[in-house]
């Protein structure tokens, strides 16, 4: 017994540290483009969006969210997992916070899934690949609207791409996607058009909630601010930021000369959208808490 306890706190330490070591890039991150943008400056930027205006972009994030939410639960339903929506919402939420705040080696994908298994014993594969699969139509999503902004802006590649070609690969990622996710994954592949168009309208609102607080702090080429915006959410994915937060701001500090607007506002729009995720994340924490009040 005894020794079961000593690994269960070893595993609380490293959980601990490679929590540390997120926050710590994340952290470093933030400050790194602050001394490169100056703090006056950023604090200027940042300042000037308002707080009832942020307030209203986190309400607009939390509306992608909950078709997130409602994506994952008809793939749940594919597998007979009866979650009603509010449950199948307030776990989405409490994933979030996992992901954002809480030092536990249980990732919010991870959670979900523990959660699944032993309240609505659900398929342990299954429900793996549901989750998945949820997590690749959010990333053909990305890409799918990314060739919508490469399409439009053909003239930035440094070397010549008919606009013929880009129109084609929309079509294409769509066909070759349905054929690989049939094969791979037969039990949600009758999902997968309605799937991909509500990826679409939960990246889409994302991107305009961004084009919206882009426009607000000055940069004034949305389609291009989009573009970024999505290279952005592609670069959270690397499991070295805590929430993503830091790797969105390193994107738009990059670009900046490409939107046209200076360094300071390309960080306060990241900055300002890691703020609303973080907004909408808080309340994931209250539901953790009173589930294991419980």
């Amino acid at each position: 017994m005894e020794e079961q306890k000593t690994k269960k706190f070893k595993l609380q330490q490293s959980d601990v540290f490679v929590y540390l070591i997120k926050l710590l890039v994340s952290v470093l991150a933030i400050l790194f483009l602050i001394s490169s943008v100056g703090s006056k400056e950023l604090v200027n930027s940042v300042s000037s969006f308002g707080f009832i205006s942020l307030l209203l972009a986190a309400f607009i994030y939390f509306l992608s969210q909950w078709v997130s939410s409602y994506r994952l639960r008809r793939l749940l339903h594919m597998i007979s997992v009866s979650i009603s929506e509010l449950e199948n919402f307030k776990l989405y939420l409490v994933g979030m916070s996992y992901n954002m705040f809480l030092p536990t080696g249980i990732g919010g994908d991870a959670y979900k899934f523990l959660i699944l298994k032993n309240k609505y014993s659900a398929p342990q594969k299954s429900t793996l690949q549901a989750l998945l699969v949820d997590r690749l139509y959010g990333l053909m999503a990305i890409f799918l609207l990314l060739c919508g902004v490469a399409y439009i802006h053909v003239d930035l590649f440094q070397f010549y791409i008919h606009p013929f070609l880009m129109f084609l690969i929309f079509p294409m990622i769509c066909c070759v996607g349905y054929l690989v996710f049939k094969k791979m994954f037969s039990l949600f592949h009758r999902s997968y058009w309605v799937s991909i168009f509500l990826s679409l309208v939960i990246q889409s609102i994302q991107v305009i909630m961004v084009c919206i607080i882009a426009n607000m702090l000055g940069a004034k080429e949305p389609t291009l601010v989009a573009g970024v915006f999505l290279l952005s959410t592609l670069a959270t994915t690397i499991p070295i930021f805590l929430g993503g937060v830091g790797a969105r701001e390193l994107v738009f500090a990059y670009f900046a000369d490409i939107l046209d607007i200076s360094s300071s506002v390309a960080v306060s729009i990241a900055l300002v959208f890691s703020v609303c995720t973080i907004i909408n994340a808080i309340p994931g924490l209250f539901f953790d808490w009173f589930s294991n009040r419980k």
